[in-house]
């Protein structure tokens, strides 16, 4: 299984984004929200009191890593935005018992480790027996 949950404040400027630029960056990144849609899950992007809000999720039976190379694809349209998206897969054989979160920060994207859901296996499912 392939787990994502992500979200993003979406700003073309961290100081301060006029309404021209604010619905430019709104429809660029519109014109690219089906890397993010795997068929199997939400994905959501809304205007809330002058801010671009996206969040998504879902879940695959398989990797879908377009999800994350859409995420960083925003941070590029978007330089001053931030946010999380969080993946587990359980086919990484190293990985499969971790999230992997992937912070953006100014438009950039860096890897953080899990320590508040993962492992997973005993923190938040059982064993299996």
């Amino acid at each position: 299984m392939f787990e994502y949950h992500g979200w993003l404040t979406v700003q073309y400027d961290v100081e301060y984004d006029d309404h021209a630029q604010i619905e430019s960056t709104y429809q660029a990144v519109e014109a690219r929200l089906d890397a993010l849609d795997t068929g199997s899950g939400l994905v959501d992007l809304r205007r809330v009191n002058g801010k671009i809000q996206l969040h998504f999720a879902g879940y695959t039976n398989h990797p879908h890593w377009s999800v994350l190379d859409g995420f960083k694809e925003i941070g590029s349209l978007a330089p001053g935005s931030f946010g999380t998206l969080w993946i587990r897969n359980d086919e990484d054989p190293k990985l499969y018992n971790e999230f992997q979160i992937f912070v953006m920060r100014r438009g950039q994207t860096s890897t953080q480790n899990d320590t508040l859901l993962s492992p997973c296996v005993p923190l938040i499912e059982n064993q299996d027996e």
